[in-house]
């Protein structure tokens, strides 16, 4: 699929957050804000990135910061499916493809598309916890129940101090 800046989809209309997904072309993650400023347009697409991610009670969370915006924590859960689909890194010098797409929440309209990739380590370590998740076989009923034990006991800056690896993009 070709995304334009500017267009309308369906598929970036919904509730305000983020949402981490994994595509053929890399992890996916989608911004959708409420009437994103221009600010945040800026931050997103231009703004230094960083990054952390966390694994804990069994979730994976990603920890990403944009610009000046404040820290997100995006959980995302793995599967033997995704395993099929994310290839094992050996080389010390890769690591894998976020690409990020910003989006009105209420209209779907594509505000900002920017691509980077996450350094090594937290690729292997994404890729490591994706692992366990899926050696476990949780259910649905199982991944609700500890991101709400997550949520309920941990702020994002608890977890930034919990991160395993960290990287950033400028």
């Amino acid at each position: 699929m070709i995304l334009e800046v500017g267009k309308k989809y369906n598929e970036l209309m919904g509730q305000e957050g983020p949402v981490l997904n994994l595509t053929g072309s890399g992890f996916m993650l989608k911004l959708m804000y409420k009437m994103p400023s221009g600010e945040e347009i800026k931050n997103i697409t231009k703004g230094k990135v960083q990054y952390k991610v966390v694994y804990i009670k069994n979730v994976i969370m990603l920890l990403v910061k944009f610009g000046d915006e404040m820290w997100m924590d995006v959980p995302f859960f793995g599967d033997k499916n995704t395993l099929e689909v994310l290839p094992k890194l050996e080389d010390s010098g890769t690591g894998y493809t976020m690409n990020v797409l910003l989006s009105d929440a209420k209209t779907g309209e594509l505000k900002g598309i920017r691509v980077f990739a996450l350094n090594n380590a937290v690729s292997k370590n994404l890729y490591k916890f994706i692992e366990h998740q899926s050696e476990k076989n949780y259910s649905q009923r199982e991944c609700d129940q500890a991101l709400g034990y997550i949520y309920s006991r941990y702020s994002t800056n608890n977890l930034l101090k919990l991160a395993i690896a960290s990287g950033k993009e400028n």
